[in-house]
């Protein structure tokens, strides 16, 4: 198996991942910092040599890039990959506590918005919210790929053993 960030290799293991593998896998994961901006369609595009094997390829991702995943999805489907998308959540995003006036900071261009946040307002936006993830939980399906949406406060190991068993990634 290979770990790759973006199109760069971070960590490798065996074939398969195992429960004596585990602990390294977790490690090798805990040590990917977040890289701010990034074309996930190049990276996604890019990170399959030949194979005569079907590769497994586990997206993780909060899927906020822009233009989408398609592009990258489509090009993992086109090399006949089976492919499962680790949709990454807040939980400040899924149930914002903001009230007045707030600056937002788009953690990866550092861009602010200031913006007046009321009841109306946090409804509005958890309605926008729970629709976009029903939509790109849909797509994934629409393609046969696999959804399995995690929470970024949850740990690691939990995440690996309990959130990708249900999602039918490991058993």
């Amino acid at each position: 198996m290979r770990l790759l960030f973006v199109g760069d290799v971070v960590g490798r293991s065996g074939r398969a991942i195992v429960h004596e593998r585990l602990p390294r896998l977790v490690a090798d994961l805990s040590r990917i910092a977040p890289a701010g901006l990034v074309d996930l369609n190049s990276g996604l595009s890019g990170c399959l040599g030949a194979s005569p094997e079907q590769p497994l390829v586990i997206v993780v991702s909060d899927l906020l890039a822009l233009p989408g995943i398609a592009r990258g999805l489509e090009a993992l489907q086109a090399a006949q990959a089976d492919v499962v998308v680790l949709h990454v959540v807040s939980p400040q995003e899924m149930d914002p506590r903001l009230s007045g006036e707030v600056e937002l900071v788009d953690a990866e261009t550092n861009e602010m918005l200031e913006i007046g946040v009321s009841l109306e307002t946090l409804s509005a936006y958890r309605a926008r919210f729970a629709a976009w993830l029903a939509d790109r939980q849909a797509e994934c399906s629409r393609r046969g790929i696999r959804y399995v949406r995690v929470v970024s406060h949850r740990p690691l190991a939990s995440l690996v053993l309990d959130d990708l068993r249900r999602g039918g990634v490991v058993r």
